[in-house]
């Protein structure tokens, strides 16, 4: 990735139990390897000042399947980016609970030092298609792959309840129809 001694590994898509399951399996196979050659693996968030932190950026749709073909619900064709309402209201619920997600997403001291200025980062709870200090970031507009990255986890958050958190936070945006701000600058 961008720090010395710091990979970017992708872990895929599928739902959130699964994608939790892969996460905690990949961190534990992870380290014994390490172990088993005389290393130390280690997910801290942030080991050094001035150098960019490990975070665990979370990409997230929700999927409808219908006659055997899944159907991206952040997708929509008549939009001037792709981005649906239920997309929208998706996000704005992100934003929204932002600060409660955050107590479970960051659960360390050290989790908070790695959400600075400088950094590649998120600083800001807004979010925006390229901005990386912006808590949430669309990728793919006006494509089928259209998804939101929620920016703050790291990786010494548990991903189930992380998961949980963040798709309890967009579908009560969904549920209350939660407006999404213009994206940021």
């Amino acid at each position: 990735e961008v720090t010395t001694y710091q990979c970017e590994i992708g872990i895929g898509h599928g739902n959130a139990r699964n994608v939790a399951d892969a996460n905690v399996t990949l961190k534990y196979i992870i380290k014994m390897v390490a172990e088993m050659n005389g290393m130390r693996a280690s997910f801290i968030p942030k080991f050094k000042q001035g150098v960019n932190g490990s975070g665990m950026h979370v990409h997230q749709n929700l999927a409808a399947t219908l006659d055997n073909e899944e159907y991206n619900l952040f997708y929509n064709k008549s939009s001037k980016d792709g981005l649906s309402d239920i997309g929208r209201s998706y996000i704005a619920g992100l934003l929204k609970y932002a600060e409660e997600i955050t107590a479970i997403t960051n659960p360390l001291p050290i989790s908070f030092k790695r959400l600075v200025p400088g950094c590649e980062a998120p600083t800001y709870i807004a979010w925006d298609w390229q901005n990386r200090t912006a808590l949430c970031r669309g990728h793919s507009p006006n494509t089928k792959h259209i998804r939101v990255e929620y920016r703050a986890p790291d990786p010494t958050c548990n991903p189930y309840l992380a998961f949980a958190a963040m798709l309890s936070a967009g579908l009560e945006g969904i549920e209350k129809n939660i407006n999404l701000p213009d994206p940021s600058k």
